[in-house]
């Protein structure tokens, strides 16, 4: 039951979110990230306090929170204290918030972040001098880890590097930055060198940092010549062939380059902190025990209705995870069995790009468009992310748009647009009533939480 107290906190956020993204490189995020750090300084937050958690910090385009979840499980199966930070939330907005794997209770949340709010808000200098929404939720993380003492703190970047909020901690122990693609071009830049830049950007003098091979020309160059300009040791981690064997818990091959990146991290990590070279059987078992929903996830809801989610929003990704769907299929079911798509794009992504490539790779009997809002109204649970802000005619047109592109692409699919993920799981649940159905769910990490939450809710009422 969600505690009047924690939707109390969760509106105040939902009323401090920017109304308009700028652009990276600004002024405007320069002196946004200035005024985090007066933010901080009036709630006694120093950098000795930032420094002691003992920071591994990660940047990327594809796979990062995949990568820190792989870490944060290695280093608390290695008898650590971990505190996690990532975003964004699928169902519950604590998911960003967790201490030894385990997101903080909604009490904790409320508590924590009204603390913050009342500290500040005496102490503005005028209406707008509060932190917008994710500047506020890192406060929060970042006090909960220092009241936690954790041993470290895992960030994931939100978006960017240089003028993400999580840059504010200045001495990380390490850094690591994965593969890198075109995504929030308005906002990153244009070219795979000004991406590549603004990931850099958490790149801090003396503290090494932890890449992969990256297979867009230019990329891993931009990182090597800003770590050369910051004084930087710049490590290049390939696929760790022992983990070939290794049974991870995240599906999909490509995590296997993921997990060498978080080992890596994990390894050097400890290293740097004076510790022992960690116990590769711990190792293993973290990289077997971890849990990251929404990535290449797989949830049965009965003979004939099952769903494969995936948040996959960038052209090498939507390859990856077609790829990895189309695998689950010619293993687990009969060819009588019929393959759906449910799909949505949000922000600046090529929607007809991204649509030319689904239709290339898989062949769908049934496509479906939804926005990522699970009811018409606001998603209480979901809000914090998508749902607050998005407008329901604007969604629905731009399904719209993608079903005639779809049909003009592919017309051996039968094609329907929805104005919410519960009007389009009807459709499902109908289709599935004599046929066994396999549902991908991928495009947005957004819709993926909003059909999780779905799924959530049904298995609740069926327990109760």
């Amino acid at each position: 039951m969600t505690c009047e107290e924690y939707i109390k906190a969760v509106n105040i956020l939902n009323s401090l979110q920017p109304s308009s993204k700028m652009a990276v490189g600004s002024s405007v995020a320069q002196k946004r990230m200035d005024t985090f750090a007066l933010h901080l300084d009036r709630l006694g937050i120093t950098q000795d306090d930032l420094s002691k958690l003992n920071v591994i910090h990660v940047s990327g385009t594809k796979g990062k929170g995949s990568v820190c979840a792989f870490t944060e499980s290695v280093l608390r199966n290695s008898g650590f204290k971990t505190g996690f930070l990532s975003s964004p939330h699928l169902i519950d907005i604590v998911e960003r918030v967790r201490i030894n794997g385990r997101p903080i209770s909604q009490k904790q949340f409320a508590e924590c972040l009204h603390e913050i709010y009342n500290k500040l808000w005496p102490m503005r200098s005028d209406e707008f001098d509060m932190p917008p929404y994710v500047f506020l939720l890192n406060i929060v993380a970042f006090k909960v880890f220092i009241d936690e003492k954790v041993d470290v703190a895992v960030l994931e970047v939100g978006l960017g590097g240089t003028f993400d909020s999580t840059n504010i901690v200045r001495n990380p122990v390490v850094c690591g930055v994965t593969t890198l693609d075109f995504d929030h071009q308005r906002i990153l830049g244009y070219s795979i060198e000004e991406i590549a830049w603004n990931k850099a950007g958490i790149f801090k003098p003396g503290v090494p940092a932890l890449t992969l091979e990256q297979p867009i020309p230019g990329a891993l160059s931009k990182l090597k010549e800003c770590a050369e300009e910051k004084g930087v040791r710049l490590q290049t981690v390939e696929m760790n062939i022992k983990l070939e064997s290794v049974e991870l818990g995240l599906d999909g091959f490509h995590q296997k380059t993921n997990a060498s990146l978080a080992v890596e991290l994990s390894n050097v990590w400890a290293e740097q902190m004076g510790f022992e070279k960690l116990n590769p059987v711990k190792v293993t078992q973290g990289l077997k025990n971890v849990r990251w929903p929404g990535r290449c996830e797989t949830v049965k809801i009965d003979d004939n209705l099952t769903f494969y989610l995936d948040g996959a929003h960038t052209a090498e990704s939507l390859k990856l995870c077609l790829n990895w769907f189309r695998t689950k299929f010619e293993i687990e079911h009969q060819q009588s069995a019929k393959k759906v798509l449910v799909c949505t794009f949000t922000s600046d992504r090529n929607d007809e790009n991204f649509l030319r490539i689904i239709s290339n790779e898989v062949s769908f009997d049934y496509v479906v468009f939804t926005p990522p809002r699970l009811r018409l109204g606001l998603d209480f649970d979901n809000s914090a992310t998508y749902n607050a802000r998005s407008v329901v005619s604007m969604e629905t047109d731009r399904c719209r748009r993608n079903m005639a592109i779809w049909k003009e692409t592919n017309n051996t699919s039968e094609v329907s647009v929805h104005e919410n993920i519960d009007d389009a799981f009807n459709l499902l649940r109908i289709i599935s009533t004599d046929t066994e159905i396999c549902v991908l769910v991928t495009g947005s990490l957004y819709l993926v939480g909003g059909v999780l939450k779905l799924l959530k809710d049904i298995t609740d009422s069926i327990q109760q």
